[in-house]
């Protein structure tokens, strides 16, 4: 488990490097982005502010909550043991807001669902493209079509990149899938559900 969660994250260090350069776009006043989200801003540190999830059962902040258990064990067709909610990052108006969920399954395998949602809009198409061809070092990932904006998804890592919209983002990771299941129908099955 621990093996698919730092996989994951190794798999995806390369996009918050991308999205790094994302804040040097100009910024709306604090008391503008506040008043967007219906809050006010607090005392202090402008950091401090916090936007209110975006919708439904999107929560970045809690990856458990935006697909269930019993939601996965039907995509990937075992039972999951376990959960487990890791590497939360709270937002702020610079920072994104991430989590991941660690999914156990009965057959050996385990899942990792990452979320996380930009604090403004910053998935734009080129930041995609420069996800999709990576560093160069590893093939570029492959493109599927029907799922959210855009979804990438690479054979060599077993890991589906999901783009929701121009804020949100989810990647889905199996480590050990059984011989007999394709790992992309099964990431494309949970992907599905979320998208």
């Amino acid at each position: 488990m621990v093996g698919s969660r730092r996989r994951l994250w190794l798999t995806l260090v390369g996009l918050p490097l991308l999205l790094a350069g994302c804040g040097t776009a100009p910024q709306p006043s604090a008391d503008a982005a506040a008043h967007a989200h219906g809050t006010s801003v607090p005392a202090g540190d402008s950091d401090d502010y916090v936007a209110k999830p975006m919708q439904g059962r999107w929560l970045a902040t809690a990856a458990c909550s935006v697909i269930d258990r019993q939601e996965v064990a039907n995509a990937v067709r075992a039972w999951v043991q376990t959960t487990e909610l890791t590497d939360v990052t709270y937002p702020t108006r610079r920072r994104s807001a991430a989590s991941t969920c660690l999914y156990t399954l009965a057959n050996g395998s385990s899942v990792a669902l990452l979320t996380r949602e930009m604090p403004r809009p910053s998935l734009t198409d080129a930041v995609i493209e420069e996800a999709r061809l990576g560093d160069g070092t590893t093939p570029p990932w492959d493109r599927i079509s029907g799922l959210g904006r855009a979804a990438l998804w690479s054979g060599d890592r077993n890991t589906l990149q999901l783009f929701l919209d121009d804020r949100r983002f989810v990647a889905i990771d199996i480590t050990d899938p059984p011989a007999d299941r394709d790992p992309k129908a099964m990431m494309m099955a949970i992907a599905r559900k979320i998208s």
